[in-house]
């Protein structure tokens, strides 16, 4: 199949705040499209994970509401959804701020056991309109209106995996049973110019943000990282801190997203350029190394999930810049050996929602994986199986899945589990 721009079409996307509240806003906006009379109640149905990350989240042009009930209540009021998607959220006004304000208590969450991404805005006035997000945060599936089907976005083919009742896109499926050597070949194939050309918007969106936080229109975190800064590296991770802490303050500026995550976007993107640039590399090397990063977190992600109790910047996006980084300096044959090391370094992270934290978290992942890739050219190696790294790449992954997915299990149980297998499986006792 081809591979660079199905990706970019699927994954690539630009996001105004945070994607969780983003992704409600435009459940209810679509539903509301098609809402007649007076409103009576907004119901939305969410996947823990969704509503876990969306509870702090800033939303832009707003700084006395935070999360996804504001977010529900501004896409009530939104016009045009279809053509804003994950834009839903831009060009807020005072008006439609209290326009929002008002319908406030009429708004209920509930939380379902679905995978997530999952979001369903149920809207009752003198009709009862349903609008349907899941497997993309910016996906959406259908509409129902009184219970008829008005749009109903085609089906994809179920397939296996460690959860057996998921369904993936053909390039989720593609993605997850290819090696990353086919996929170093696709994008040295397939990348052209206007690969390359979005790419650089994308990552021109994202240096916006930075130079918003620069200007004092975020909280400041971002800025006290620049000023900690003295080496090269830490100048990048200040770069990096002051994008994440523009978007989770709020500012009205859309970021390019990375498999649904803005955050995971906002690394990749700068880490990739500017360290690209610090290592003397071709610009056109760098973007492509930008591409690979993408979509090596992307095929992290689809073992763990977009979403999960794992922090994605660690559990993902560390990977992806990983890969990037091994990738400009031609050492990706020790990429799956480097990406387990990383993991095992990294796999005690948590993820308690989207919020001001992400900062640092994001700062830390960009560290790690610069770390592993100078590593990387020392040589390093460490026997495995141990703990909870396996042999291979995908083993690992199998572990961490199951160490991120809800369970009545305690974490301790279920890493014992994790261990013992991993360990019989190398051969231990």
């Amino acid at each position: 199949m081809e591979l660079v721009h199905s990706f970019i079409e699927q994954e690539l996307q630009l996001a105004q705040g945070c994607t969780e509240p983003a992704a409600v806003a435009y459940a209810v906006a679509a539903a509301a499209e098609k809402s007649r009379g007076e409103l009576q109640q907004i119901t939305i149905e969410l996947d823990g994970y969704v509503y876990k990350n969306g509870m702090k989240a800033g939303i832009p042009g707003i700084d006395r509401h935070q999360g996804n009930i504001i977010a529900a209540a501004l896409g009530y009021y939104t016009e045009n959804p279809s053509r804003k998607g994950l834009e839903v959220l831009s060009g807020i006004t005072k008006k439609s701020v209290a326009q929002a304000e008002g319908i406030l208590d009429k708004i209920s969450f509930t939380i379902v056991e679905e995978k997530s991404p999952y979001i369903r805005a149920i809207l009752e006035a003198d009709n009862k309109v349903t609008a349907l997000i899941k497997e993309n945060h910016g996906q959406l599936n259908r509409i129902e209106v009184d219970g008829s089907m008005v749009y109903q976005r085609s089906a994809s083919q179920p397939v296996s995996q460690a959860d057996e009742n998921s369904k993936l896109s053909q390039l989720d499926r593609y993605l997850y049973g290819a090696s990353l050597p086919d996929i170093f070949k696709k994008i040295e194939t397939e990348f052209d110019s206007q690969a390359l050309q979005f790419l650089k918007q994308g990552l021109a969106k994202n240096l916006a943000l930075v130079e918003a936080a620069r200007l004092g229109r975020a909280s400041g975190i971002g800025n006290k990282f620049e000023k900690y800064a003295e080496t090269e590296i830490e100048k990048i991770g200040g770069m990096i801190a002051q994008g994440i802490d523009a978007r989770m303050s709020g500012v009205d500026l859309p970021a390019l997203a990375s498999s649904g995550s803005g955050n995971k976007g906002i690394t990749i993107s700068i880490s990739l350029y500017r360290t690209g640039k610090y290592l003397g590399k071709k610009e056109s090397d760098i973007f492509r190394a930008t591409l690979l990063s993408h979509i090596v977190t992307h095929k992290l992600n689809l073992y763990l999930g977009k979403l999960s109790s794992l922090c994605g910047l660690f559990s993902a996006a560390a990977g992806g810049m990983l890969a990037g980084f091994l990738y400009l300096e031609e050492l990706t044959d020790r990429l799956e050996e480097m990406i387990n090391y990383l993991l095992g370094d990294s796999s005690g992270s948590h993820c308690d929602g989207a919020k001001s934290t992400c900062i640092l978290k994001a700062v830390s992942s960009f560290e790690l994986a610069y770390r592993y890739f100078r590593l990387a050219r020392t040589g390093l190696t460490i026997d495995r199986p141990v703990g909870i790294i396996a042999e291979d790449l995908a083993a690992t992954l199998k572990n961490l899945a199951d160490l991120s997915l809800p369970s009545e299990r305690t974490i301790n149980q279920t890493l014992i589990e994790v261990i013992s297998r991993t360990q019989s499986a190398g051969g231990e006792a």
